[in-house]
């Protein structure tokens, strides 16, 4: 863990970033007048390579009504 300024922050925010993606640090407290004030940590949740279609994902779990099912829904939304 790394506290830091938040001014100090602004001139180093590159290279404190690098630290995170290089695991050299597991976060960072930025603090303004020796208070913390927001923490930086990793984003841990790795990017989707060969994102694949899901049609057909939900296949079996919904009901398309008939029309004569639609009518009747149509009847009670009158009532």
């Amino acid at each position: 863990m790394v506290q830091i300024n938040i001014c100090e922050a602004e001139h180093d925010l590159l290279a404190l970033i690098k630290s995170l993606e290089n695991n050299a640090n597991n976060e960072i407290i930025l603090e303004r007048n020796d208070e913390p004030v927001a923490k930086i940590i990793p984003f841990k949740d790795k990017p989707v390579k060969n994102k694949t279609s899901f049609l057909g994902a939900g296949k079996g779990q919904f009901k398309i009504p008939s029309e004569e099912e639609l009518e009747r829904m149509d009847m009670l939304y009158l009532l």
